[in-house]
């Protein structure tokens, strides 16, 4: 059974470089395939496989954010 992990990317509120950007979007295309490439190489790094499935935007990693709080409520 494979468990999935979310991975959320935050940008810093005072980021110049991206100051603009509020969804994915705003991010690029070259970010974003970056971002998913560091990932599959640092998880190669641990003999461990990495696929990004799904792109959401900032609502849905709200919600994620939230869900995994209350896990860890729950369980400490």
């Amino acid at each position: 059974m494979q468990t999935l992990w979310a991975r959320v990317i935050a940008l810093a509120e005072n980021a110049r470089v991206h100051e603009s950007a509020r969804r994915l979007d705003d991010l690029g295309p070259h970010v974003l395939k970056d971002i998913k490439e560091f990932f599959t190489n640092y998880n190669k790094l641990f003999d461990k496989k990495f696929e990004c499935i799904k792109d959401v935007g900032p609502k849905r990693a709200a919600r994620l954010i939230k869900d995994a709080q209350k896990l860890f409520r729950k369980k400490h």
